[in-house]
C-alpha cells in the first residue's frame, strides 16, 4: 500500500520487528538522503502487518535511538553507539553514522571487522578446528568436569614464526629453544634468497599431536586475540599456558622449526548448561 496520499503531518503507525512506535510522517523523511525518506516518500508500496502497521523487518529494540534522532538530533549514548551504528549504517542517516565512527567503542568494533577479514579463511578454519577439538573433548569425559564445575583441558596449536621482539600470550619465544634465531618461515634456496614461504605447513612428529596447525599466513598474536574473544563468545576462557619446541621437528615443506603452543580452555558455560 502506498501513503502517497498521507500529508507530511499524518500520524504513521510502524512495527519495527514487532516493536511497535508512533511517529509522524514527517519525522520519517526528515533526512531527504536516508532510506526511510525514499521508503515513505510515497513512491514505493509499504509493507504492512496484520493491523495495518507500516512493517520494518529490523531490530526494533535499536530504532528508538533512530527516531530520537530524526525528531530532534538527539544523540545516543555512547556505550550504545555499535548497536546504533548498524541500525544508522542500514537507514542511511549519514549524520548520525558520522558521529558514531568518531565513538572509541566504534573504532575498536571497525578495526576488529576488518582485522577479521584481513585473517581470512585460515583462522576460520583454525577456530573451528579448535572449537570442535574442546567439544569432542568434554564430550567424551564430561564427568571429569563436572565435579567442581570448573574443570579444565589442554589444547596445542603448532606453528612457526619469524624472529620477532613480540610475545606470543605473554610468552617469549626465544625461551622455548634459548636461540630466536633459529625461528624462520622459510627455507633459503641455493643462491642464498628466502623463497616464498608455505602454504600450509605439513610434519609429521611421534611425540606431537596437535590438534591445529597454525597457517603461514596467520600472525600468532593476533590470532591469539582473536581465539580468546571467539572461545569465550562459545562459553569458554582460555589461559595460555607455555610454548615448547623439541628443536627437532620441522616443517617438511619449508624446514622450519615447528613450535607447541599449549593452552588450557576452562570450562564455565558448558558445565552449568
Amino acid at each position: 500500500a502506498s501513503i502517497l496520499d498521507e500529508s507530511a503531518q499524518s500520524v504513521v503507525e510502524l512495527n519495527v520487528g514487532g516493536h511497535f512506535f508512533t511517529t509522524r510522517l514527517s519525522t520519517l523523511c526528515a533526512d531527504s538522503s536516508s532510506m526511510l525518506a525514499a521508503m515513505f516518500s510515497g513512491r514505493h508500496a509499504v509493507e504492512r502487518d496484520s493491523s495495518g502497521r507500516c512493517f520494518i523487518d529490523r531490530d526494533g529494540s535499536q530504532f528508538a535511538p533512530i527516531l530520537n534522532y530524526l525528531r530532534h538530533g538527539e544523540l545516543p549514548p555512547v556505550d550504545q553507539a555499535c548497536s546504533v551504528y548498524r541500525e544508522a549504517q542500514y537507514y542511511q542517516l549519514t549524520g548520525l553514522i558520522e558521529w558514531c565512527e568518531r565513538q572509541p567503542n566504534v573504532i575498536a568494533e571497525m578495526m576488529y571487522t576488518r582485522t577479521r577479514q584481513w585473517l581470512g579463511p585460515e583462522y576460520e578454519q583454525l577456530k573451528d578446528r579448535l572449537l570442535d577439538s574442546a567439544r569432542l573433548r568434554f564430550t567424551q569425559s564430561p564427568g571429569s568436569y563436572l565435579d567442581d564445575k570448573t574443570g579444565f583441558f589442554e589444547l596445542t596449536i603448532a606453528f612457526s614464526k619469524k624472529s620477532s621482539s613480540r610475545n606470543a600470550g605473554g610468552m617469549s619465544l626465544s625461551s622455548a629453544t634459548g636461540d630466536r634465531d633459529t625461528v624462520a618461515c622459510s627455507k633459503p634456496s641455493s643462491t642464498g634468497k628466502s623463497r616464498s614461504n608455505c602454504s600450509a605447513h605439513k610434519f609429521n612428529s611421534d611425540t606431537h599431536e596437535p590438534d591445529a596447525v597454525l597457517h603461514p599466513s596467520l600472525d600468532l598474536d593476533t590470532t591469539l586475540n582473536f581465539l580468546q574473544r571467539d572461545f569465550h563468545e562459545a562459553g569458554l576462557s582460555t589461559e595460555w599456558s607455555s610454548i615448547y619446541s623439541d628443536g627437532k621437528t620441522v616443517c617438511e615443506l619449508c624446514q622450519a622449526p615447528m613450535f607447541f603452543l599449549y593452552f588450557r580452555i576452562v570450562l564455565w558455560q558448558w558445565v552449568s548448561s
